[in-house]
Parts: structure tokens; C-alpha cells; sequence
């Protein structure tokens, strides 16, 4: 596990109880896994496709420091599958973890397209879009 970003909760970052907000955090979340998964699979042309079940362990307070870690489990074809931890820094506790959390690169058309380093051949030149059938889209 990786865990390169680091983050000082404000004021701005708390929900109306006092703790971190669980929105704030899986937006820093979804960023984070987002940079990880397009350095995997050098591009930047990605989308979170899903998450797993997201379990929050400990609550993290004003002032405390928190780390977002990410670990690759899986790169396929056109995606590629992290799994994530967060803990308090201040604490010494396992704030969330998510088992599970694809990202998916895609083309100019939101289509899943295979990445540079791996083959290319997942995915058909014909597809069909909202109805229209699209030729030549990877």
C-alpha cells in the first residue's frame, strides 16, 4: 500500500457533528485513486466505473492528519482495480478502507479502450451509441 497524500482537516471539511465529512473524504478518495490508476496505466482518459462496499472505521476530528493509501490489484485490458485505506495520522487508526474501486480508461466517446502497453484487441472498431452505430471508435 502507497500512501502518498496527506491531508490537514479544516474547518471547511467537517460535516455539522464535528467529524470529517464522509463526502470530503471520498472526493479526495476518488481523486487520489484516479491518479494512481492513470499512472498504472499511463493515460489520463479515465473514469471511476465502481466502488465496493466503503467501511468507515474510525472518526477523524478537526486538526488531525490523515493518509490516503492505494495498492493495484488488478490491471486489465482497459481497467485497472485498487484497493484503498485511509488512517489518522494523530490517531494511529484505520479511518476507511474499500476493498475494491475500478477505474476504466475511455475514449472521446465514453467507450472503455484498451491502454497503451497492453493489446488492443478487446474491444471492436463497431459499437453501437444511443442507438447509432459509431464505426472506427478506439
Amino acid at each position: 500500500m502507497k500512501f502518498l497524500t496527506r491531508k490537514l482537516i479544516t474547518h471547511e471539511n467537517l460535516n455539522p457533528r464535528g467529524y470529517l465529512h464522509g463526502g470530503e473524504l471520498l472526493k479526495w478518495i476518488d481523486e487520489e485513486g484516479g491518479i494512481h490508476a492513470g499512472i498504472e496505466m499511463n493515460t489520463s482518459l479515465i473514469v471511476t466505473k465502481m466502488m465496493s462496499e466503503i467501511d468507515f472505521k474510525f472518526p477523524v476530528i478537526l486538526g488531525d492528519v490523515i493518509e490516503i493509501g492505494m495498492q493495484t490489484l488488478d490491471i486489465g485490458k482497459t481497467s485497472c482495480t485498487l484497493t484503498c485505506e485511509v488512517r489518522s495520522l494523530h490517531a494511529d487508526k484505520t479511518v476507511l478502507t474499500i476493498d475494491k474501486i475500478v477505474f476504466v480508461r475511455v475514449n472521446k466517446y465514453g467507450l472503455p479502450k484498451g491502454h497503451g502497453w497492453m493489446s488492443n484487441n478487446n474491444w471492436d472498431s463497431k459499437k453501437e451509441i444511443g442507438g447509432v452505430r459509431v464505426v472506427g471508435v478506439n
